[in-house]
């Protein structure tokens, strides 16, 4: 599938090593033992997003940027090493896991722009059922020179799509979060690794600081 790198683009860089997708998935078992229901505070999150949009949306227990899915020192230590000679800044590690709340139908991330980061560097484990996309609206925040202390949520009624595709896994791919997106129709879990770049860079420089690294420019 061919994507529009008016929004997303595709990069070239080495898979996320062997060792930190390990920890994802002993990350996901611990979590699921220990909280075979959904983790206190996830399920807060989701059940508040789900009352701001009225009932419209069913949303997601979403795992990601919190102390659960951050690395140790020393794995970030080994995401620096390996990624830091592409972005010429220091780097860090992150994931995500994405669980449907709703088991036979499918559930949503919230409509959102995110905290932190301006830009998503993202590889994906598993995509989280056959039907999931990544979906753009026609809102944008300002990007943050630092760090966005706040994400920024929408209902379904303040926005309009404009793109929708379907990430393929296992391959780099890199997106604006700062503009308005979701992930849509996930009815697994969908698991990803994201490299966190200290420079923060917006997507309007992104194509010209690493034009070396875009296969889909």
């Amino acid at each position: 599938m061919e994507l529009n790198n008016k929004y997303i683009l595709q990069l070239d860089l080495p898979p996320p090593p062997k060792e930190l997708i390990k920890h994802i998935y002993d990350m996901e078992k611990m979590l699921e033992e220990m909280y075979p229901n959904g983790e206190p505070d996830t399920e807060a999150s989701a059940v508040w997003n789900e009352n701001f949009n009225k009932g419209q949306r069913k949303i997601i227990w979403f795992q990601y940027s919190t102390k659960l899915t951050e690395y140790t020192e020393a794995q970030n230590q080994i995401v620096d090493d390996v990624y830091s000679p592409y972005f010429k800044s220091k780097c860090r590690g992150m994931f995500a896991l994405m669980k449907n709340r709703y088991p036979g139908s499918v559930s949503h991330t919230p409509i959102h722009t995110d905290r932190g980061r301006n830009m998503a560097i993202n590889w994906i484990l598993e995509t989280g059922g056959d039907d999931v996309t990544t979906t753009f609206y026609n809102k944008e925040r300002k990007s943050h020179l630092t760090y966005h202390k706040r994400a920024t949520n929408y209902r379904i009624d303040q926005v309009k799509k404009e793109y929708a595709a379907c990430l393929p896994k296992e391959t780099w791919m890199a997106f604006n979060v700062q503009k308005v997106h979701s992930v849509e129709n996930i009815s697994t879990t969908r698991k990803m690794f994201s490299i966190i770049v200290e420079d923060n860079p917006n997507w309007y420089e992104f194509p010209t600081r690493y034009s070396n690294i875009i296969i889909n420019a």
